[in-house]
């Protein structure tokens, strides 16, 4: 292979060392969100008995997860490129080869669909009590799982409509960007479909804390108003991952529309797992069940398997509310 031809193929960000640094960072950056969730994972599963809150947080997690994985998937895959000097290659190649696209999809899509679950049910906790307990814990489970099978669904959708529709004689790049990948304008549509939902989310969580406000003010009846004094430390655990979720998340893909910097698109993605990850051990520093199995595990008293032997505290219907 004539590494001087394949050369010519690159732009000149992709050839200069800046973007050599970036696939290492990215490889790095992509390892703090995957651990982080898989430690918050196990002390998750350690609790026996699950609020409906916090099982949307353990989904959160799992979307971190896999978009950590994803982002340390394209670290690597930039190094072996520019290791070995690929051609261009196919746009179907790129949706085979390049498994951090699915990662990409599959986390970014989920986790935006979580979180506008979790803020739609604070703000139904915070208008009727009523649709709040009939929308139970097992009918959260199950649709979570509908929502991430959908999404793998959607993706093999994807490829077979690129297989189809898009014109294989066509060379892409190697690095197997997300834009030129997907067919059509699959990927302006998907972050348009990411920054309504983040913002829908926001918007939803600032309705909530104002209802919360507002009937705390008006209701009389001792029993409405103890049912809202206990979300309130829900709904401000929910306002803290919506906060850091505007500065890393919606900010900067707001932003990206209007640069052209490619280093400096770079750099703002390089932010967006790291983001992630500060919501998830904010959100669990708040929370009493998740910090009493940190103390337990740091004191030793914790089980050995956690995600086989429940060891922290179970609690009570009651409890379920309260927390």
């Amino acid at each position: 292979m004539n590494e001087e031809m394949v050369q010519q193929n690159y732009t000149p960000y992709e050839k200069s060392e800046s973007f050599t640094k970036t696939a290492w960072t990215m490889v790095a950056v992509g390892c703090v969100p995957f651990v982080t969730s898989c430690i918050i994972l196990l002390l998750v599963s350690s609790i026996k008995h699950k609020r409906k809150e916090l099982i949307f947080f353990t989904a959160l997690c799992v979307s971190t997860l896999i978009l950590g994985a994803g982002y340390t998937a394209a670290g690597y895959r930039r190094l072996y490129v520019l290791s070995y000097a690929e051609y261009f290659i196919s746009p179907f190649d790129c949706l085979v080869k390049a498994v951090h696209n699915i990662m990409f999809e599959i986390g970014e899509t989920t986790s935006a669909l979580v979180m506008l679950l979790l803020t739609g049910d604070q703000l139904a906790s915070m208008i009727s009590f009523k649709w709040y307990l009939k929308f139970t814990s097992r009918k959260a489970e199950l649709l979570l799982v509908v929502i991430y099978t959908l999404s793998c669904v959607v993706y093999a959708i994807i490829m077979l409509v690129s297989l189809l529709i898009t014109d294989q004689n066509t060379r892409i790049s190697p690095f197997c960007y997300q834009d030129e990948a997907m067919p059509g304008n699959f990927y302006q549509v998907h972050c348009d479909f990411l920054l309504v939902a983040y913002y829908t989310s926001l918007t939803v969580c600032l309705v909530a804390l104002l209802c919360r406000k507002f009937m705390k003010k008006k209701n009389t009846a001792a029993g409405r108003l103890g049912q809202m004094i206990k979300q309130k430390k829900v709904v401000h655990r929910v306002s803290v991952i919506i906060f850091f979720r505007s500065i890393f998340q919606m900010i900067p893909m707001t932003l990206l529309s209007f640069t052209e910097n490619e280093s400096l698109i770079d750099n703002m993605w390089l932010a967006h797992p790291l983001g992630l990850t500060l919501e998830l051990i904010l959100y669990s520093a708040f929370d009493q069940e998740i910090r009493h199995c940190i103390k337990l595990l740091c004191t030793g008293q914790a089980c050995i398997n956690l995600p086989l032997s429940p060891c922290c505290r179970s609690t009570t219907n009651t409890e379920t509310i309260d927390k």
